[in-house]
């Protein structure tokens, strides 16, 4: 009977040494991996790009901007800092909080996130399309599609930020520790940080925008033809709830006073022509938003009929590339210097 106790005791010994040899080369590991920066973020939502932005938020300290810009990719990808300019050329202080997935009533948790940051910007910037209308009630759970902020912990996003807590405490809560060294996920997220040739990428640039540089040949068909889009436009005339959110989100950016500047993006004409050829849906749409935004202090930009940019400017339906960016937010910077007389 001792021989069998005294056994097991030798049992119970070894597997503690061997729980402890590797959770000591777990941690080893992990402190490896955020030195040489390839960790990637925890999971704070369902998104890997909000997560990630996270991440560059940490390394690179977001500073107090005058202006903040908020949306789905499609702000993520059509903003570049260097553009927005005084008319004395002088820069404008530019900081792009905007993520994959993000639709238009989620941006108010996303604007209270960003001013716990940076403090309170003068302008909010929204670069938009229609796509960013489809969803107006998304899930209290994140589902791994759509991004979740609603109910996400804003106050540990913040402080995996703004201190210096090792992101493994993180992980740790969040249930990620495998998530955080699985093989597969640390690939594929070093080459989404490491490239913009791809519609998906996380190459953030100091303002944390990304401004794609997708060759032709590296172009998906089926994008650039966004038959994946193809009902968007019939959907607008009954998403009454993202014309709601909209009004909320510029009645708190009014009442925070903040000023909401709402871009009406640029889309790929052939996909118009295609999709919605007699263009009644997105003049509804267009006049939709702008009746909104003159219940309160904000102004539209109509850049889609203003710039009318051709088909070498994009990278699909929605997308712009680099060049198109630029074109972009030249133009909405001539309009904020119009608008804003203290921009000198």
């Amino acid at each position: 009977m001792n021989k069998r106790h005294n056994n097991f005791s030798v049992y119970n010994k070894a597997i503690v040494i061997i729980f402890a040899v590797l959770f000591v080369l777990l941690i080893s590991v992990t402190f490896i991996l955020e030195q040489q920066k390839l960790l990637i973020a925890p999971q704070f939502v369902s998104s890997i790009s909000f997560d990630e932005k996270t991440r560059f938020f940490r390394e690179v300290k977001p500073k107090k901007s005058q202006i903040l810009a908020v949306g789905s990719s499609i702000t993520l990808n059509h903003l570049d800092p260097t553009s927005f300019q005084y008319k004395n050329g002088k820069q404008i202080s530019f900081t792009n909080f905007a993520s994959f997935g993000l639709q238009i009533g989620e941006l108010k948790y996303l604007i209270d996130f960003a001013v716990k940051l940076i403090d309170k910007p003068s302008i909010v910037i929204i670069s938009s399309a229609p796509v960013d209308f489809q969803i107006c009630s998304p899930p209290a759970q994140a589902d791994g599609k759509y991004v979740s902020l609603k109910t996400f912990n804003r106050e540990d996003a913040v402080d995996y930020i703004v201190s210096d807590t090792p992101a493994v405490y993180y992980h740790a809560k969040y249930r990620g520790l495998w998530r955080m060294i699985n093989p597969t996920l640390l690939l594929e997220v070093r080459r989404q940080r490491t490239t913009n040739y791809a519609n998906d990428s996380l190459k953030f640039d100091s303002s944390g925008s990304v401004l794609l540089q997708v060759p032709k040949e590296k172009i998906s068909s089926t994008r650039w033809q966004g038959k994946n889009w193809a009902q968007v436009m019939s959907q607008l005339n009954t998403k009454h709830a993202c014309y709601d959110s909209l009004q909320e989100l510029a009645n708190y950016i009014e009442q925070n006073h903040m000023r909401l500047v709402f871009v009406l993006s640029p889309i790929r004409q052939g996909y118009l022509n295609e999709f919605a050829p007699s263009g009644e849906s997105i003049k509804y749409h267009e006049n939709r938003i702008a009746a909104i935004l003159r219940k309160s202090n904000s102004i539209l930009i109509d850049a889609h009929s203003n710039l009318q940019l051709s088909d070498e400017y994009f990278v699909d339906a929605f997308h712009l590339n680099k060049t198109g960016a630029q074109a972009l937010t030249k133009h909405i910077s001539e309009n904020l210097n119009q608008y804003f007389r203290d921009y000198q």
